[in-house]
C-alpha cells in the first residue's frame, strides 16, 4: 500500500519557491517554460481565478518524461460513512480541477476501505453489509459492495477524484470507514508524437482565429535565430538568441535580457499574431517593430521544437495543413542539461570556456580547482590575484561557490591606473548584489552602479551557484547568478557603505572570498602588505565561509593553486600555507545529509570535522545521522493528560541559532490576546512569546517591556478552521555591522518571512501556556526543537563551541514519565505549506453536507448578498420578459413554428434588456471548430461551470429546450455573447475560447 504521507514528504523535500511565477494552464506548461523544479505553481484556465497546485517535475527533458500534478482532498482524513457527504478539495476551483483531470494522460487515486473489526470469536453478521457509491468529479460511479473486505481500491481515469460518498443505508453500523490518497495525474511532456520536431517548421497563421501562436523549444546553442515572423506587408522580424542571456530583434536595437534560455531546458515562446509583441517563458511582453499582422512563423533552431498551440495539437501537428516541416534534423548530440561530462560553455564573447549554468557541479575532492575558505578568529581567509584588473572594459569575472553561511563576500577588485575604480560582489540573506564604482581622479565624484538578484531560500544553502559580472561591447555591466541576469544601473538599490576600499595608489588587485579587514595576531603578515590593503574599519561583509572553484579573471580561468602559492609567499613573514584559513578541496560529511540540509564545519577549527546540520530540515542529530521527531504530540489543552505543565530548563549556553515549533492551533477563536508559548531568559525576562489575537492572527512579540501589553513584532492571519500543522521558525542572521540595531532574527510562519529584533539575551526556560477547551479543539505541539551554532570569534579550544541540536519535546515527555496512549498526530500534515517564498497550497477542506447540485467553496462561502439581490432582480426581469414573449407569441407569431418563435423572442430579450445598448443582433447558431468551446455542458449534476464563476459570466438556462444564453460582460465582449444549443451529453468544454493570450 502506498503511503500518502511518504509521497508528500518526498514532494516537500524538493520544493522550489515559485511566488513570482506567472500562472499557466497546467504543470506541463510550467515545465515547458523552463521550470524543472518540483514545487507549488499557480494554475489558471481561461478566465478562472488562479489556484495553486503541487507539480512534480521530471529530472530529464526527454519527450518521454512525465509531469505529475498532485491534489489532495478532505477524504485523506477518512470518514465513517453514516450519511451522504460531499468532499472538498485543496484546489477549490472545479474548472481547473476538471481541466486537470481531462487533459492528463492518466489519473489515479487509491481508496482505503476499513470494515469494523469483529471481536475474537465473534461471527460475521448474517445481515448483508451495505455498500457505498462513490461519485467522481467527472461523473463516474464506483460501487464498494458490502462484500468488499478491508483493503484498497485503485480508481483510474475518470473514476479518480472522489466528490460524493453515498451509502446504501444511512446510519448503519455496518457502513465502512473510508479514506483516500491524493489525486495523482500524469501528463507526458510530448502529448503527440507528431508535435515534436527536430529540425525546422513553417506555420501559416494567416487564417488563425486565435490572437497568439505559441510553441516550446529546447536548445543549448547561443547566437542563433529563435523565430522569423513574416508580416502581411512583406516585412520580416527575426528574433535571435545572442550571447546566451539576450534576445535581439535587429533594426539596431539593443539586445534584451531574457535569462539563460539556451541552457538545454524546455522554454516557451509566444507571438501575438497582430505583430505587436513577443514573450519568452511568460516573462513580459517584448514589443516588436511595427510591421503589421503576422501571416507566417518560421522556426529553425539547433535543438527541438514542440508544437503546443491548441490549433496544432487539435489537428495532429504535422497532419495540419498549415504546417510545413523541414525534414533536416538540427541537433545530433546530447543536451547540456543532465549530460555528463558537460562540455557546454556560455558567454563565449566575454569568457573562454566558462561552464554553462546547467552543467552538473561534480566534486573533485582535493583537486587544485576547489578551495575551502573558513572564518578563523586569528587568520585571514581569501585568495588574492594582483594586477588582474585594468578598467571597466576588462571586467570579466566569474566564480562558482557554495557556502553554509547566510552572508559572504565573493569578489572585491580595485584598480588605479588611467582611471580609478572598484567592484564588489557579495550576498546577504536573500540578496546577491554587484556594485561597480568609477572616478576620474581623487577629486572627482565617484559614480556607482549596481543591481541585485534575490532568492527566497537565500544563498547559504551549501549548493553550487555560478556568478559572473562582465561588461559588453557598449560598456554596460551585468551580473548573472546561474540562469538569471540583471543590468547594473545608477538608480538601482544598493549600498556603497558596504563596499570595501583600500589605500592602493597604483596597480590593481582582485580578492576572492574575503578581504584584509580585521586585526590579526602580529608576526604573521608583512607590514607592506598590511599597509597597502588593510582597511581599519568594522568588518563590512564577512569573508566567505565555504568552497570556491572555476575562478575567472579577464575572462580566463585562474590556476587557483599557483595563485595561492604565490600569495602566501609574497604576503607572509614566514611563508607557510597554514597562515591562511584556506585549504585545498571541499569539506564533506561522512554520511549522506537529508535533502536541503547543509554539510557544515562543526567548529571554527582550521581543520574541522564536517557534519550535517539537521536543524535545517527540523531534525535531530542522532549518532551522526539526522532523525525526525519520534514521540507523540503534547496538548495545549489544560485539561488534557498529555499537557506539559512545567517549565523546561535550557542547559545549553551556546549561540542560539534556531527555534522551530510545529503546532496545530486551537480550532476555536479566542476572545482576547492569549499566549500559547513563552521563551524566557534569566529572571523571567521574556525573549519571545507566541500568542493568538481575537482577529485570528498568530503573533510573535520580542522582549516586551510590559508583560501585560501585547504589541506584535510580527503576525500572520491563520484560519482557526485550518487544522493543518503550522511550522514556525526563528533563525539568527548574520548582521551587517556591529550596531545592535543591525542584529536580528528571521521569523518564518509557514514559509512567510518576517524580521524581528535580536533580544541579545540567553534562552534559559520554555513554558507552554495552556488553554481551557475541548480535547479535540485545544491545539497541540508536535515538534519543538533548538539548534545551537558555534561562535567563530570564540576560542577554538572550547569544547562546547560546536553545532548541536536539542529535542525539547522529547525531554518534556521524559520529564512527564509514562503518558497515556493518545493519537500520534493531532493535525493534518501538509509539508508544502512550509515552502519558503513559494505560493501556498490551500487547506484540505472538510467533508460537508451532500451537495449533489453543485459545489460549495472551500471556506463554505456562497454567493455574496449583493449577488443574491442581483439574481432576484434579474429573475424578476426575466419573468416579465418571458410574459412579454408569450403575449407576442399569441398575438403576432401564431402561424410560425415554436422553434422560430422562441429564437426571435430570445433576440428581443437581448435587445430590450436593461443591460443592452445599440449592439447588432446576435444570430442563433451552433458553434463548430474553434467556436465549439462556446457550447455549454449538459445538465449533468457534476457540471459546476455555470455556478462557480458568477463574476466572469452569467448564464440563463432553459432546461427543457436545452438552450443556453451566455451574456456579454466586461470580460466577454458582446460580439462573443451567443445563444448556443446545449449538448445532450457532458463534454465539460469551457465557456470561453481556448486562447491563453492573457497568461
Amino acid at each position: 500500500m502506498r503511503d500518502p504521507l511518504l509521497l508528500l514528504l518526498l514532494l516537500a523535500g524538493t520544493v522550489a519557491a515559485t511566488r513570482h511565477v506567472p500562472p499557466r494552464r497546467s504543470c506541463r506548461d510550467h515545465y515547458l517554460s523552463g521550470h524543472d523544479d518540483t514545487g507549488v505553481y499557480p494554475i489558471k484556465v481561461h478566465k478562472s481565478h488562479t489556484a495553486n497546485v503541487a507539480c512534480r517535475m521530471p529530472p530529464s527533458g526527454s519527450p518521454q518524461a512525465i509531469v505529475t500534478t498532485v491534489v489532495r482532498s478532505a477524504l485523506e482524513r477518512g470518514v465513517k460513512v453514516k450519511e451522504a457527504r460531499t468532499v472538498q478539495w485543496q484546489l477549490d476551483d472545479f474548472t481547473i480541477l476538471r481541466d486537470t483531470l481531462e487533459r492528463s494522460t492518466s489519473c489515479k487515486q487509491t481508496i482505503y476501505v476499513n470494515r469494523t473489526e469483529r471481536m475474537p470469536g465473534e461471527e460475521k453478521s448474517p445481515l448483508p453489509e451495505p455498500g457505498v457509491m462513490l461519485h467522481s468529479i467527472l461523473g463516474e460511479q464506483t460501487y464498494i459492495a458490502g462484500e468488499q473486505e478491508s483493503g484498497s481500491i485503485e480508481l483510474h481515469g475518470r473514476a479518480a477524484g472522489v466528490l460524493h460518498i453515498v451509502p446504501d443505508e444511512l446510519e448503519s453500523p455496518l457502513n465502512p470507514y473510508i479514506s483516500a490518497s491524493e489525486l495523482v495525474c500524469d501528463e507526458f511532456v510530448r502529448k503527440h508524437d507528431e508535435c515534436l520536431i527536430d529540425g525546422g517548421v513553417l506555420i501559416d497563421t494567416a487564417g488563425s482565429a486565435h490572437a497568439h501562436f505559441r510553441f516550446a523549444f529546447r536548445t543549448d546553442a547561443s547566437n542563433q535565430p529563435l523565430l522569423t515572423a513574416h508580416h502581411e506587408g512583406g516585412a520580416r522580424t527575426v528574433a535571435e538568441l545572442t550571447n546566451d542571456f539576450f534576445l535581439s530583434l535587429g533594426d539596431g536595437a539593443e539586445p534584451l535580457l531574457v535569462g539563460h534560455i539556451s541552457d538545454g531546458k524546455w522554454h516557451t515562446a509566444q507571438i501575438a499574431l497582430d505583430g505587436t509583441h513577443l514573450s519568452v517563458d511568460g516573462r513580459g511582453k517584448i514589443a516588436l517593430p511595427a510591421h503589421g499582422a503576422v501571416k507566417q512563423v518560421a522556426i529553425r533552431i539547433n535543438g527541438w521544437i514542440m508544437l503546443t498551440d491548441p490549433v496544432d495539437e487539435a489537428e495532429g501537428c504535422l497532419d495540419s495543413k498549415r504546417i510545413n516541416k523541414d525534414p533536416q534534423p538540427s541537433h545530433t548530440r546530447p543536451f547540456c542539461a543532465g549530460a555528463a561530462p558537460c562540455e557546454c560553455t556560455m558567454l563565449d564573447e566575454q569568457f573562454h570556456l566558462l561552464p554553462a549554468t546547467t552543467c552538473a557541479h561534480e566534486e573533485s575532492g582535493a583537486g587544485n580547482n576547489e578551495f575551502t575558505l573558513l572564518r578563523h578568529p586569528d587568520l585571514l581567509s581569501f585568495l588574492m590575484l594582483p594586477d588582474t584588473l585594468s578598467s571597466s572594459d576588462s571586467l570579466r569575472l566569474s566564480l562558482a561557490f557554495k557556502s553554509d553561511s547566510d552572508s559572504g563576500l565573493l569578489l572585491f577588485g580595485e584598480w588605479r591606473n588611467t582611471t580609478w575604480g572598484r567592484v564588489q560582489v557579495h550576498y546577504h540573506g536573500q540578496k546577491l548584489s554587484a556594485v561597480h564604482c568609477t572616478q576620474q581622479d581623487e577629486n572627482s565624484i565617484e559614480i556607482c552602479r549596481g543591481c541585485t538578484i534575490e532568492r527566497a531560500a537565500g544563498y547559504g544553502t551549501d549548493t553550487w551557484t555560478r556568478v559572473t559580472t562582465f561588461a559588453d561591447r557598449d560598456g554596460q555591466l551585468f551580473l548573472t547568478v546561474d540562469s538569471e541576469i540583471c543590468l547594473l544601473a545608477v538608480d538601482a538599490e544598493y549600498d556603497t557603505a558596504e563596499m570595501y576600499k583600500t589605500v592602493l595608489t597604483r596597480g590593481s588587485v582582485l580578492f576572492v572570498g574575503g578581504m584584509f579587514n580585521k586585526k590579526v595576531h602580529p608576526g604573521i603578515y608583512q607590514e607592506e602588505f598590511k599597509a597597502k590593503f588593510f582597511e581599519n574599519t568594522r568588518e563590512k561583509l564577512p569573508s566567505l565561509r565555504g568552497c570556491v572553484k572555476d575562478v575567472f579573471s579577464r575572462g580566463e580561468r585562474v590556476d587557483i593553486l599557483r595563485a595561492f602559492e604565490s600569495q602566501w609567499k609574497s604576503t607572509l613573514i614566514k611563508p607557510e600555507p597554514e597562515k591562511y584559513a584556506v585549504s585545498m578541496g571541499c569539506g564533506s560529511c561522512s554520511s549522506s545529509c537529508p535533502l536541503h540540509s547543509r554539510c557544515r564545519p562543526s567548529s571554527p577549527s582550521l581543520y574541522p570535522d564536517y557534519k550535517c546540520d539537521c536543524a535545517d530540515v527540523e531534525q535531530y542529530d542522532k549518532g551522526g545521522t539526522c532523525a525526525k521527531q519520534s514521540i507523540p504530540p503534547l496538548s495545549l489543552n489544560r485539561n488534557s493528560p498529555t499537557a506539559y505543565r512545567g517549565e523546561f530548563a535550557v542547559n545549553r549556553k551556546g549561540v542560539l541559532s534556531k527555534i522551530w515549533i510545529k503546532l496545530k492551533l486551537p480550532s476555536e477563536p479566542v476572545s482576547e490576546d492569549t499566549p500559547i508559548l513563552h521563551f524566557f531568559s534569566h529572571g523571567k525576562t521574556v525573549l519571545f512569546r507566541f500568542y493568538l489575537t481575537p482577529d485570528g492572527r498568530l503573533a510573535v512579540q520580542v522582549n516586551p517591556e510590559n508583560r501585560e501589553i501585547y504589541a506584535p513584532s510580527a503576525s500572520k492571519f491563520l484560519d482557526p478552521s485550518d487544522d493543518r500543522i503550522h511550522l514556525l521558525t526563528i533563525e539568527k542572521r548574520t548582521p551587517l555591522g556591529t550596531h545592535p540595531s543591525r542584529r536580528f532574527y528571521d521569523l518564518y510562519i509557514d514559509g512567510e518571512r518576517y524580521s524581528i529584533p535580536d533580544p541579545s539575551m540567553t534562552l534559559t526556560t520554555i513554558e507552554f501556556n495552556l488553554i481551557d477547551s475541548e480535547e479535540d479543539k485545544g491545539g497541540c505541539v508536535s515538534d519543538l526543537g533548538l539548534s545551537f551554532d558555534y561562535d567563530e570569534h570564540r576560542s577554538i579550544d572550547d569544547a562546547s563551541n560546536k553545532i548541536e541540536t536539542a529535542n525539547v519535546l522529547e525531554h518534556m515527555a521524559f520529564e512527564m514519565g509514562t503518558m497515556p496512549a493518545h493519537e500520534s498526530t493531532c493535525g493534518v500534515l501538509d509539508p508544502l505549506l512550509w515552502t519558503r517564498g513559494g505560493v501556498p497550497l490551500g487547506p484540505l477542506g472538510h467533508l460537508i453536507d451532500h451537495k449533489p447540485d453543485g459545489y460549495e467553496g472551500q471556506h463554505g462561502g456562497n454567493l455574496s448578498s449583493a449577488w443574491i439581490l442581483y439574481s432576484v432582480i434579474l429573475t424578476t426581469l426575466l419573468a416579465l420578459l418571458l410574459l412579454l414573449c408569450i403575449v407576442v407569441y399569441l398575438c403576432c407569431m401564431r402561424k410560425k413554428k415554436r422553434k422560430d418563435s422562441y429564437d426571435d423572442d430570445q433576440e428581443r430579450m437581448l435587445r430590450d434588456s436593461p443591460h443592452s445598448t445599440d449592439y447588432p443582433p446576435i444570430q442563433y447558431r451552433r458553434p463548430v471548430g474553434d467556436d465549439a468551446s462556446l457550447v455549454s455542458d449538459s445538465i449533468d449534476r457534476t457540471d459546476f461551470s455555470m455556478y462557480d464563476e458568477p463574476k466572469l459570466h452569467r448564464s440563463k438556462v432553459d432546461r427543457e429546450s436545452m438552450i443556453s444564453f451566455v451574456e456579454a460582460t466586461a470580460d466577454r465582449p458582446v460580439q462573443e455573447a451567443t445563444i448556443v444549443v446545449r449538448s445532450a451529453t457532458p463534454n465539460y468544454a469551457p465557456l470561453v475560447r481556448d486562447d491563453q493570450s492573457d497568461l
